[in-house]
């Protein structure tokens, strides 16, 4: 029988805001259409949107949101989307991205982000999977993708330009009056992709329940006002920058940056110029940006930046990070959750942050231990909580799998402290999870490299390593494979690094390492992955003294 180490301050009220004070007034309609009509109308005057157009900023205010949004939900009429239709972005982060999310969801639509970082076959095996009526495409997304797109039902992401052969937000008719659908609050608006520990996509179904939950909690824990400006960087297929950086900010009558690069000059003369105050991200940024401050003082310019908050989610903190922020006043807090829990689960906030710890639970949130037995205080993380997502698209089975009684089974473990803050120390999914945040799953890239007759064995895993020139470090993903006899070990290397360029960029393997000794095995034939890194990690070190 498992056992449950629940403490006591584990569950609501574990942060010391009054969440019931502070409920969001914008949020206690019936669902997003009654949440989009009180915010346009508390700040109508405000700027919600920066965003660049050919080099120069331009400027979007709450009501002229609405004045663009409007059309599209006349158009998505005219097209026959309605209730539960599906619609499909592939973008990257630009303006056009919430204005398609908000009149999707003004129909009644479902809509499903897509990465714009798929291959052509993973973009191909997603709409086969959704099967959306309809694809709302970036131009530049549409010319990467325009194989697999092509004959589909296409919308161009563009404001600024009309296509001959397809339609863009340029040009439609304006409307005077619209009639929203409001969905009910349980039912499905959003179809998140993920990955599956065998590769394949997971469609996480999130209702607006699970999506307005965050927006209160994650609004009661910053304070964020009209007066704030977010920098938008993340991906918005990524739920943390949908929840967080898109949804709270809104809700709050904050302005957010669209800047269009991830360059780290770029990035810090946005956030002076646009006296930016929040940002979302992952490690890799605040890693970067560190960086790029470090060299700036190195040649004695002096930073100072209107930043005040670096919110970090995907992976685990580097904490002399956490210090060098704090000297300049900015407050870099680390956050956990997963797409199924929309997706925060803990923060970790000052000024009570817990080194190596992800913080506690979310208002309204609760967190238990899922032990081997009694004695143990390390399980498996499950979640409760009005954050818990619907279920998988068409995956009744994995669905009941993943939520038992209520509980999401993270396939994280850790262990919680008196004070309810949790600790996570590894991973029951084979989940690769990168300094960007990503996560790869090892069965894929493993399916992908078994292909090639040659490989006799292979253990794909994420390695971490430090960097001299970065002064941090990455988990990068490494290939350990045994060879059949008598083959060129070169020429094998270089076809493997040919299949897996199949998969997306962020998923192929950084280091490809031959071992000339059958892979460690438990007595049952499962490879034993610690031993597997550790010898990973020598072969790549032993590597990089022959190259110096």
């Amino acid at each position: 029988m498992s056992c449950f180490n629940q403490p006591e301050n584990s569950l609501v009220g574990a942060h010391d805001h009054d969440w019931a004070s502070d409920r969001n007034s914008h949020l206690t309609g019936e669902g997003f259409a009654d949440f989009f009509v009180n915010v346009i109308a508390s700040y109508k005057d405000h700027t919600a949107f920066h965003y660049r157009h050919n080099g120069e900023w331009h400027s979007l205010s709450f009501s002229e949101l609405k004045q663009t949004v409007d059309p599209l939900v006349a158009w998505f009429a005219s097209q026959q989307i309605n209730s539960h239709s599906r619609i499909a972005i592939v973008s990257e982060s630009r303006m056009e991205w919430p204005i398609v999310l908000f009149a999707a969801w003004l129909r009644g639509a479902i809509v499903v982000p897509l990465d714009e970082k798929m291959s052509a076959s993973e973009l191909q095996s997603a709409i086969d999977s959704f099967r959306p009526p309809m694809i709302a495409v970036s131009p530049s997304c549409f010319k990467h993708h325009q194989d697999t797109l092509i004959g589909k039902n296409i919308l161009v992401m563009d404001m600024h330009q009309q296509y001959d052969d397809m339609i863009s937000l340029t040009g439609l008719a304006p409307v005077d009056e619209i009639d929203y659908h409001c969905h009910l609050r349980q039912d499905a608006i959003l179809i998140a992709s993920t990955s599956s520990t065998s590769g394949d996509r997971k469609g996480v179904m999130l209702n607006w329940n699970n999506i307005s939950h965050q927006i209160n909690a994650l609004g009661s824990c910053f304070n964020v006002g009209a007066q704030n400006a977010f920098l938008s960087v993340l991906p918005l297929h990524h739920m943390l920058e949908l929840s967080c950086g898109l949804l709270t900010v809104l809700s709050k009558g904050a302005r957010i940056c669209y800047l269009g690069s991830l360059l780290p000059d770029e990035i810090l003369q946005t956030i002076q110029t646009k006296s930016v105050t929040h940002m979302v991200g992952v490690p890799m940024l605040a890693d970067m940006l560190g960086k790029r401050m470090r060299q700036y003082e190195s040649r004695g310019k002096a930073i100072e930046l209107s930043l005040g908050t670096l919110i970090i989610g995907g992976a685990q903190l580097n904490s002399e990070n956490v210090t060098y922020f704090a000297s300049h006043n900015i407050d870099l807090l680390q956050g956990y959750g997963l797409t199924e829990a929309s997706p925060v689960v803990t923060l970790n906030l000052w000024p009570k942050m817990k080194p190596d710890s992800i913080g506690q639970p979310l208002p309204s949130v609760e967190v238990k231990i899922d032990t081997a037995d009694k004695d143990s205080k390390t399980g498996e993380i499950l979640v409760k909580g009005p954050n818990i997502m619907l279920g998988y698209y068409n995956d009744d089975a994995l669905s009941q799998a993943t939520i038992r009684q209520g509980w999401l089974r993270t396939g994280d473990i850790g262990y919680q402290d008196q004070d309810g803050y949790v600790y996570i120390t590894g991973r029951l999914k084979n989940i690769i999870v990168l300094t960007s945040g990503k996560n790869v799953s090892a069965e894929e890239v493993e399916a992908c490299i078994q292909t090639y007759p040659h490989v006799r064995e292979v253990c794909v895993m994420g390695v971490q390593l430090f960097h001299n020139h970065h002064h941090s470090e990455t988990v990068q993903i490494c290939a350990l494979i045994v060879l059949n006899d008598d083959v060129d070990k070169e020429r094998i290397i270089d076809e493997v690094q040919h299949r897996c360029a199949q998969l997306s960029p962020y998923k192929r393997p950084q280091h490809i390492l031959v071992y000339d000794h059958s892979l460690p095995k438990t007595a049952t034939g499962k490879i034993k992955k610690q031993l597997a890194q550790s010898i990973a990690r020598d072969l790549i070190m032993n590597q990089s003294r022959r190259d110096h």
